[in-house]
């Protein structure tokens, strides 16, 4: 099983099994940390990139922790022997900004997957953190086209 992670203060999840989705939603941090999913043999998680010289959404001490989360995270997962591996927010998606990012994401799905994924329950808010790991899945597995201008 692949699990795709966006890591935050609110982390989104996505498990696959195959090329399938089979669950996605949303951690606590403290909880993203401690969790650890059965049956996973891969592990792929955003890893925070400072962009010198643009102008900053997060400020860079944020991402120096968020950076130290990825590594809780992976760590966790390697102990159990999970093959990890980290993707840059703009080799997954591109520079595309999040709602089209999410249209593209959610027209990768097919039917009972889009189901799964409007019957989470999570804020509106917090909803792009699991929409974003479900991306990354999804580009992991080869199953949606690179904003970015390549195929994964």
């Amino acid at each position: 099983m692949l699990l795709a992670i966006d890591p935050g203060n609110v982390t989104g999840f996505a498990l696959f099994e195959g090329k399938d989705l089979v669950t996605c939603g949303v951690l606590t941090k403290d909880q993203a940390k401690s969790r650890v999913f059965d049956n996973v043999d891969t592990l792929v998680i955003e890893r925070p990139k400072i962009y010198p010289g643009a102008r900053q959404e997060v400020p860079p001490d944020d991402l120096i922790t968020l950076a130290i989360l990825v590594g809780e995270i992976k760590a966790l997962y390697r102990l159990s022997g999970v093959e990890t591996e980290e993707v840059l927010p703009y080799a997954w998606k591109g520079q595309l900004p999040k709602d089209i990012s999410h249209k593209r994401i959610k027209k990768c799905l097919n039917m009972k997957e889009n189901s799964l994924v409007e019957s989470v329950r999570v804020s509106k808010s917090n909803k792009h953190n699991m929409l974003d790991a479900v991306g990354i899945g999804l580009w992991r597995l080869g199953r949606r086209y690179m904003g970015s201008g390549r195929s994964a």
